[in-house]
């Protein structure tokens, strides 16, 4: 009974109809129902509301970039965990997140950042990481919400996601000539240093140092075509 539900689930996650296993560890709460409810017939009211918050998200720099990171807290707080992640240099990001108390109030890495300005706007999706988003299907994205446009920057638009190998970002502009700008939470390269919310201007989008870029995505709620995001 057990390998007959697993493979029953596995094949419905496929086609679209549940999430797939495992695939979101912190909200399953979803179906087809609540995945079609978001389609409306006022998709630019939601784009621009989500590129305003995008934006005001943007502004606050101070924000620091934490491992596995998934709250935003007031500014002192913030600042209390970039303070206590700057007088930690010598242990790794994950180690530093650990050890600092304000840190678990007040810092987020790039997959609940993008989820969390979403949210926000009124958009949510269930949290996927970046790894799970690379692995599932078309039709598994569907299911969390997510249209999965291929890799042509021409498809891309504001509001859009992109994913690259070990990074995604939250495209503030229409791309032009594979160029636009983006909001995310840069993640520090050298040892040491601390990353944090930015906004980056006039940038190569199909090229970032978290990688290539695998994947745009746009959430089922900012389709014009309304045809196109009950497919």
């Amino acid at each position: 009974m057990g390998k007959w539900l697993k493979k029953c689930t596995i094949l419905l996650g496929l086609l679209g109809l549940v999430g797939p296993v495992c695939a979101a560890e912190e909200d399953t709460s979803f179906d087809l129902e609540s995945v079609t409810s978001f389609i409306t017939d006022y998709p630019e009211d939601l784009r621009s509301e989500l590129l305003s918050t995008a934006e005001r998200f943007g502004e606050r720099s101070y924000i620091p970039y934490v491992w596995g990171g998934k709250k935003i807290g007031d500014t002192e707080t913030c600042l209390a965990c970039r303070k206590c992640l700057a007088s930690n240099k010598a242990n790794s990001g994950k180690t530093r997140s650990k050890t600092c108390a304000p840190c678990k109030q007040c810092g987020v890495d790039c997959s609940h950042f993008v989820n969390l300005v979403f949210r926000e706007a009124g958009l949510p999706y269930p949290y996927l990481s970046t790894q799970k988003m690379k692995r599932l299907s078309r039709s598994g994205l569907r299911s969390y919400r997510l249209i999965d446009l291929g890799r042509n920057l021409s498809y891309a638009q504001a509001g859009d996601l992109l994913l690259h190998d070990r990074h995604i970002m939250l495209l503030l502009s229409d791309p032009e000539e594979g160029y636009g700008d983006y909001v995310h939470v840069n993640r520090p390269v050298k040892k040491g240093r601390i990353g944090g919310v930015e906004i980056v201007r006039g940038a190569d989008l199909s090229n970032h140092r978290g990688g290539r870029l695998i994947k745009i995505l746009r959430h089922i709620g900012l389709e014009k075509d309304a045809a196109f995001a009950e497919k």
